[in-house]
């Protein structure tokens, strides 16, 4: 498994189905319980000792936060390059359906369509990472 975060970090080699898997379970567990905790000690303003804590916390917090994030896309970098593709396609599976979601926040719903091609882009974003199996891997020469 060291070798698997090694390369998560590195954004180098390649990684298959399971340990993409379980890395990916890993860190979105991780993001949601830093997400719990900065959320939870988001409203202490003032200077008392535990309310010190609770910014300590938060930072902690965020700071786990965006390491897991970096995590997260060198697990998928390396599932990418497991599958024959280049570790840029990261941006569209991960950044688009995110960033297409927050595009179609319309109180008056006009931009549900943006949801739906968010919705799609991750859906084959989980079928390419998570279930398609990686192709073989080139032969070194001598």
């Amino acid at each position: 498994m060291f070798d698997v975060f090694s390369a998560a970090f590195a954004f180098r080699g390649r990684i298959g189905r399971g340990s993409y898997w379980g890395l990916t379970i890993l860190c979105m567990l991780a993001l949601f319980g830093s997400s719990v905790s900065v959320a939870l000690t988001a409203n202490y303003t003032n200077a008392t000792p535990v309310n010190v804590i609770a910014v300590v916390v938060a930072i902690v917090g965020a700071v786990f936060f965006l390491v897991m994030c970096i995590v997260l896309f060198g697990t998928g970098v390396c599932r990418l390059r497991d599958r024959g593709k280049s570790g840029f396609w990261i941006i569209l599976y991960y950044l688009a359906p995110f960033a297409l979601a927050l595009l179609a926040i319309d109180p008056d719903g006009q931009r549900e369509s943006l949801d739906w091609v968010a919705l799609a882009v991750l859906g084959w974003a989980i079928i390419d990472l998570g279930i398609l199996e990686g192709k073989a891997a080139e032969p070194v020469a001598a």
